[in-house]
């Protein structure tokens, strides 16, 4: 989408949501780095077992990987590395929702008295930062930084346009740009799932004609089917922590109610229609929200 005199973009939403969006991402990178990494020693440790014989030397890098892996199993067991990825996601989203209620002048800023819409969206973002444990240093920058509680000039200015401009300024750029996005992430979903379910079924094939050669072939070498039993098992472990599938699924289907939502055309733009319209566009973001927490908490 071109920027236009009514646009409202990611660079234009408070600073708290740019904070716990960046402090989300940073976390699922992380988590899903270590928890990768896990699956890569298992991997390595596999591969060596090949050539142990008479290197005594791979034993002592085994020992070593195992080890790691241990710790690792610690870390992701006692570490709260996921809890507060989830936290700072539903965070970002709810600071993004309230920006937007708060643009359109929809509930809860429904007030005239500008200073008092303000001050509600205040209060709003505070709770937000309080109601969670493991939002306690966001909620400590929240106290302390006076610049992070300030609303950007460009969403106090667009409460003041008309109703109709208000409508269209919500539908695309936060109707159609939502859409789109779940457009993309299901489809992206859909095809890593596919890819990596592929070569989770091919890696066990392959393992079970090694398994059936070194049966039949006993004068044979020893194939190397454990590591492929091993890379199976990897793939499959990637393929249920990423829930490839069942995202894939959840973003269709609310794709497909925007869709439906977006439809819809009052007989005339008003505040109360462009509230109701936002109040059910806003519900749907927030089901799929709470399906995806949910699903990932599971």
């Amino acid at each position: 989408m071109e920027p236009s005199p009514l646009s409202f973009e990611y660079k234009d939403l408070p600073a708290l949501f740019h904070l716990a969006d960046s402090s989300a991402v940073k976390k699922q990178r992380a988590y899903y780095g270590v928890l990768l990494l896990q699956l890569g020693l298992f991997l390595l440790f596999a591969i060596l077992s090949l050539f142990t014989k008479g290197n005594p030397s791979l034993i002592l890098v085994q020992i070593i990987s195992l080890t790691i892996i241990f710790v690792i199993a610690i870390y992701l067991l006692i570490s709260k590395t996921m809890a507060q990825w989830y936290s700072f996601r539903a965070l970002a989203e709810s600071v993004k929702t309230l920006s937007w209620r708060f643009v359109t002048k929809t509930s809860p800023f429904t007030e005239t008295d500008e200073e008092k819409a303000r001050a509600e969206f205040d209060t709003r973002l505070t709770e937000l930062c309080a109601q969670d444990p493991e939002l306690k240093i966001v909620l400590a920058v929240w106290e302390a930084d006076p610049h992070i509680r300030l609303i950007p000039q460009k969403m106090i200015d667009l409460r003041d346009i008309a109703p109709e401009q208000r409508w269209e300024l919500y539908r695309t750029w936060r109707v159609s740009d939502q859409l789109q996005w779940y457009q993309r992430k299901a489809l992206r979903n859909k095809r890593r799932y596919l890819a990596f379910t592929a070569a989770y079924v091919l890696s066990l094939f392959l393992a079970i004609i090694l398994l059936i050669l070194n049966y039949v072939i006993a004068s044979a070498a020893v194939l190397p089917f454990d590591v492929l039993v091993t890379l199976a098992t990897t793939l499959l472990t990637w393929i249920q922590a990423k829930r490839f599938s069942e995202l894939a699924s959840t973003y269709h289907q609310t794709s497909r109610e925007i869709e439906h939502l977006a439809l819809y055309e009052p007989p005339e733009i008003t505040d109360a229609a462009l509230s109701e319209f936002v109040q059910n566009t806003e519900n749907a973001f927030s089901r799929e929200h709470t399906t995806w927490f949910a699903r990932k908490s599971s």
